[in-house]
């Protein structure tokens, strides 16, 4: 069976002998993936109290189960988003050598912008936003730097943009929002023109991440006064031309002007019809 609990059980049968490395990480990797409550807090459970105590491993075996429990906490629904951070923060850290897999999943977790169940304050709530998009930027920075003289392992790609494009666009600051998408696709577009064969390549996801800004944007002003957001949904507007243009006449398979991107823009005359 392919079940966590018959893995489980196929552990605990296992003789002495048998059990190794290769073994407890088919259970937790079962976990990592498992949708069911308190998966993490099991995956940390089996690491600190059945393999750390019984199994010999070596350093790159030991950092495959840390990032096991890093994508448990990483993927969660169920557990509280700060919680799910700063765990995710403490098994990335125990990690020798991460991969680029390590960092996506440690800047999907903080890029997720769930409200926190620990502190109702709205106010802390949206400060929580901020300063999770901050640190996935920082991370970011970290890996930028893969060329030079580093102890780091991943270089960063078009997944770890995105991650850090959706963590701002979750923060409740439309004005810092934008600019800071808008930077970073510019930033994206700057290396791809540099690389073109490199692994930073902005796709539809990227745009349709800045096509929102702006659409955000536009409802902000639109609350502040009768006639605003209207260049804003003009410049959303825009960017999908853009789209067709790098799709169609230049051939960038990985942007496509799709249904996505259309719906954001209707969405967005829509909203603004209403003020």
């Amino acid at each position: 069976e392919d079940t966590l609990e018959a893995k489980e059980s196929w552990l605990s049968n296992l003789h002495p002998t048998d059990v190794d490395i290769e073994a407890h990480l088919v259970v937790l990797k079962a976990i990592a993936t498992s949708i069911q409550p308190g998966a993490p807090q099991r995956a940390e459970y089996h690491v600190s109290n059945r393999l750390l105590s019984t199994t010999e491993s070596s350093p790159k075996q030991l950092d495959e189960c840390y990032e096991a429990v890093l994508e448990a906490w990483s993927t969660s629904s169920k557990e509280d988003s700060s919680l799910c951070v700063l765990r995710s923060q403490r098994w990335f850290r125990k990690i020798r050598q991460p991969t680029l897999r390590s960092y996506h999943l440690l800047l999907n977790v903080l890029s997720k912008g769930r409200r926190t169940k620990l502190n109702n304050n709205r106010v802390r709530n949206r400060e929580l936003r901020k300063e999770h998009a901050e640190m996935a930027e920082q991370i970011l920075e970290s890996m930028t730097k893969i060329s030079k003289p580093t102890t780091l392992a991943a270089e960063a790609d078009t997944e770890a943009y995105n991650y850090v494009l959706r963590a701002w666009s979750k923060v409740f600051d439309p004005e810092l929002s934008t600019y800071k998408i808008l930077d970073l696709l510019g930033r994206m577009e700057k290396i791809q023109r540099q690389n073109p064969s490199g692994p930073v390549q902005p796709d539809t996801k990227s745009y349709a991440t800045a096509m929102q800004a702006y659409v955000k944007l536009a409802v902000h002003r639109a609350n502040k006064e009768k006639s605003g957001g209207l260049e804003e949904v003009k410049q959303a507007e825009a960017l999908l031309q853009y789209m067709h243009r790098l799709h169609d006449e230049e051939g960038f398979e990985n942007i496509v002007p799709n249904t996505v991107a259309y719906n954001i823009l209707i969405t967005a005359y829509a909203r603004l019809s209403q003020y």
